[in-house]
Protein backbone atom coordinates (compact mmCIF):
# COMPACT_ATOMS: atom_id res chain seq x y z
CA UNK A 1 0.00 0.00 0.00
CA UNK A 2 3.13 2.37 -0.28
CA UNK A 3 3.44 4.76 -2.59
CA UNK A 4 6.35 4.28 -5.09
CA UNK A 5 8.65 7.08 -3.36
CA UNK A 6 7.84 5.43 -0.26
CA UNK A 7 8.37 1.69 -1.21
CA UNK A 8 11.47 2.47 -3.16
CA UNK A 9 13.02 3.92 0.45
CA UNK A 10 11.97 1.01 2.39
CA UNK A 11 13.98 -1.25 0.01
CA UNK A 12 16.73 0.90 0.55
CA UNK A 13 16.89 0.58 4.72
CA UNK A 14 16.02 -2.98 4.25
CA UNK A 15 19.54 -3.49 1.75
CA UNK A 16 21.74 -1.18 4.08
CA UNK A 17 20.30 -3.08 7.56
CA UNK A 18 20.87 -6.31 5.81
CA UNK A 19 23.96 -5.38 5.15
CA UNK A 20 25.19 -4.29 8.58
CA UNK A 21 23.52 -7.31 9.35
CA UNK A 22 26.07 -9.22 7.67
CA UNK A 23 23.10 -10.99 5.19
CA UNK A 24 24.64 -10.01 2.00
CA UNK A 25 23.56 -12.10 -0.11
CA UNK A 26 19.82 -11.03 0.86
CA UNK A 27 20.82 -7.44 0.61
CA UNK A 28 21.32 -7.50 -3.15
CA UNK A 29 17.52 -7.90 -3.99
CA UNK A 30 16.13 -5.33 -2.10
CA UNK A 31 19.40 -2.72 -2.98
CA UNK A 32 19.32 -3.00 -6.73
CA UNK A 33 15.07 -2.76 -6.70
CA UNK A 34 15.68 0.45 -4.54
CA UNK A 35 18.52 1.58 -7.37
CA UNK A 36 15.79 0.49 -10.32
CA UNK A 37 12.75 2.50 -8.72
CA UNK A 38 14.82 5.60 -8.20
CA UNK A 39 16.13 5.68 -12.01
CA UNK A 40 12.12 5.17 -13.07
CA UNK A 41 11.49 7.74 -10.27
CA UNK A 42 14.49 10.34 -11.77
CA UNK A 43 15.67 10.52 -8.23
CA UNK A 44 19.28 10.74 -9.02
CA UNK A 45 20.54 11.71 -6.09
CA UNK A 46 19.20 9.12 -4.30
CA UNK A 47 19.98 6.45 -7.09
CA UNK A 48 23.74 7.30 -6.41
CA UNK A 49 23.81 6.71 -3.54
CA UNK A 50 21.86 3.73 -3.47
CA UNK A 51 24.33 2.58 -6.75
CA UNK A 52 26.82 2.97 -4.19
CA UNK A 53 25.52 1.06 -1.91
CA UNK A 54 24.93 -1.61 -4.43
CA UNK A 55 28.46 -1.39 -5.85
CA UNK A 56 30.01 -1.89 -2.07
CA UNK A 57 28.22 -4.82 -1.70
CA UNK A 58 28.52 -6.37 -4.58
CA UNK A 59 32.55 -5.95 -4.04
CA UNK A 60 32.46 -7.05 -0.68
CA UNK A 61 30.91 -10.32 -2.53
CA UNK A 62 33.63 -10.76 -4.72
CA UNK A 63 31.66 -9.85 -7.69
CA UNK A 64 33.84 -7.47 -9.15
CA UNK A 65 32.59 -7.22 -12.19
CA UNK A 66 29.33 -5.86 -11.31
CA UNK A 67 30.96 -3.43 -8.95
CA UNK A 68 32.29 -1.74 -11.50
CA UNK A 69 29.20 -1.21 -13.67
CA UNK A 70 27.29 -0.60 -10.43
CA UNK A 71 29.92 2.15 -9.60
CA UNK A 72 29.47 3.64 -13.36
CA UNK A 73 26.01 4.00 -13.22
CA UNK A 74 26.05 5.49 -9.72
CA UNK A 75 28.79 8.14 -11.43
CA UNK A 76 25.88 8.69 -13.75
CA UNK A 77 23.30 9.35 -11.49
CA UNK A 78 25.72 11.24 -9.20
CA UNK A 79 26.27 13.49 -12.42
CA UNK A 80 23.09 13.84 -13.30
CA UNK A 81 21.89 14.47 -9.45
CA UNK A 82 24.64 17.41 -9.86
CA UNK A 83 24.98 16.67 -6.13
CA UNK A 84 28.76 17.57 -4.90
CA UNK A 85 29.11 14.54 -1.89
CA UNK A 86 27.69 12.24 -4.82
CA UNK A 87 30.03 13.06 -7.54
CA UNK A 88 32.91 12.91 -4.90
CA UNK A 89 31.60 9.49 -3.36
CA UNK A 90 30.52 7.94 -5.86
CA UNK A 91 34.00 8.35 -8.19
CA UNK A 92 35.48 7.13 -5.29
CA UNK A 93 33.72 3.81 -4.99
CA UNK A 94 34.02 3.01 -8.83
CA UNK A 95 37.78 3.69 -8.04
CA UNK A 96 38.03 0.84 -5.62
CA UNK A 97 36.24 -1.07 -7.88
CA UNK A 98 38.62 -0.61 -10.31
CA UNK A 99 40.96 -0.99 -8.05
CA UNK A 100 40.34 -4.62 -7.42
CA UNK A 101 40.07 -5.32 -11.20
CA UNK A 102 43.43 -4.13 -11.83
CA UNK A 103 42.30 -1.22 -13.25
CA UNK A 104 45.20 0.98 -11.90
CA UNK A 105 45.66 3.72 -13.91
CA UNK A 106 41.75 4.34 -14.53
CA UNK A 107 40.88 4.06 -10.65
CA UNK A 108 44.10 6.89 -10.00
CA UNK A 109 41.94 8.98 -12.78
CA UNK A 110 38.89 8.70 -10.67
CA UNK A 111 40.49 9.14 -7.14
CA UNK A 112 41.56 12.73 -8.70
CA UNK A 113 38.94 13.47 -10.19
CA UNK A 114 37.26 13.09 -6.61
CA UNK A 115 39.76 14.65 -4.82
CA UNK A 116 39.39 17.30 -7.38
CA UNK A 117 35.59 17.69 -6.30
CA UNK A 118 36.46 17.40 -2.76
CA UNK A 119 38.69 20.67 -3.07
CA UNK A 120 35.75 22.50 -4.11
CA UNK A 121 33.00 20.99 -1.97
CA UNK A 122 35.67 21.71 1.01
CA UNK A 123 38.73 24.06 0.52
CA UNK A 124 39.31 23.82 3.92
CA UNK A 125 40.16 19.75 2.89
CA UNK A 126 41.29 19.88 -0.21
CA UNK A 127 42.33 16.17 -0.21
CA UNK A 128 40.27 13.17 -0.13
CA UNK A 129 39.86 11.63 3.55
CA UNK A 130 36.91 9.59 5.49
CA UNK A 131 36.14 6.33 3.80
CA UNK A 132 37.32 7.80 0.32
CA UNK A 133 40.57 8.64 1.41
CA UNK A 134 41.30 5.34 2.83
CA UNK A 135 40.02 3.61 -0.71
CA UNK A 136 42.56 5.88 -2.37
CA UNK A 137 45.54 4.91 0.27
CA UNK A 138 44.28 0.89 -0.09
CA UNK A 139 45.66 1.50 -3.93
CA UNK A 140 48.97 3.75 -3.07
CA UNK A 141 49.88 1.39 -0.55
CA UNK A 142 49.53 -1.57 -3.57
CA UNK A 143 51.47 0.68 -5.82
CA UNK A 144 54.46 0.75 -2.54
CA UNK A 145 53.86 4.86 -1.83
CA UNK A 146 54.39 4.46 1.56
CA UNK A 147 55.59 7.64 2.37
CA UNK A 148 52.74 9.19 0.67
CA UNK A 149 50.29 7.25 2.41
CA UNK A 150 51.44 8.09 6.01
CA UNK A 151 51.14 11.96 4.72
CA UNK A 152 47.97 11.43 3.58
CA UNK A 153 46.73 9.00 6.52
CA UNK A 154 48.14 11.32 9.39
CA UNK A 155 45.99 14.65 7.69
CA UNK A 156 42.74 12.12 7.21
CA UNK A 157 43.27 10.96 11.06
CA UNK A 158 43.65 14.60 12.39
CA UNK A 159 40.23 15.42 10.43
CA UNK A 160 38.69 12.27 11.82
CA UNK A 161 39.85 13.16 15.13
CA UNK A 162 38.91 16.81 15.45
CA UNK A 163 35.38 15.84 13.49
CA UNK A 164 35.42 12.72 16.31
CA UNK A 165 34.16 10.05 13.97
CA UNK A 166 34.81 6.86 15.39
CA UNK A 167 35.20 4.58 11.83
CA UNK A 168 37.43 6.76 9.36
CA UNK A 169 39.65 7.25 12.70
CA UNK A 170 39.64 3.40 12.66
CA UNK A 171 40.66 3.13 9.02
CA UNK A 172 43.23 6.11 8.74
CA UNK A 173 44.93 3.50 12.22
CA UNK A 174 44.68 0.90 10.10
CA UNK A 175 46.05 2.38 6.87
CA UNK A 176 48.89 3.70 9.03
CA UNK A 177 49.97 0.41 10.59
CA UNK A 178 49.88 -1.02 7.08
CA UNK A 179 52.06 1.38 5.91
CA UNK A 180 54.54 0.84 8.38
CA UNK A 181 54.39 -3.01 8.20
CA UNK A 182 55.20 -2.68 4.70
CA UNK A 183 58.10 -0.41 6.03
CA UNK A 184 59.24 -3.16 7.90
CA UNK A 185 59.02 -0.58 10.70
CA UNK A 186 57.36 -3.02 13.37
CA UNK A 187 57.42 -0.77 15.98
CA UNK A 188 55.39 2.03 14.67
CA UNK A 189 52.83 -1.04 13.22
CA UNK A 190 51.90 -2.85 16.01
CA UNK A 191 50.35 0.40 18.23
CA UNK A 192 48.72 1.57 15.21
CA UNK A 193 47.43 -1.62 13.98
CA UNK A 194 46.49 -2.47 17.85
CA UNK A 195 44.82 0.50 18.15
CA UNK A 196 42.98 0.10 14.79
CA UNK A 197 41.61 -3.41 16.14
CA UNK A 198 40.28 -1.82 19.22
CA UNK A 199 38.41 1.11 17.03
CA UNK A 200 36.93 -1.27 14.71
Amino acid sequence: DLRDTDQAVVLSWAGFRLRALGRLREALEPTQASVDMRVQQRKWKSAARNANNLSELQLTLGNVVAAVTSGQRGVDYADQSGGVFERMSNRSVRADALHQAGETALAVGLFNEAEQIQLVHEPRYPRLHALSGFKYCDLLLAQGKISEVLERAKYALEISTERLVLLPIALNQLILGRAYLQQGDFSQAVPWLGQAIAGL
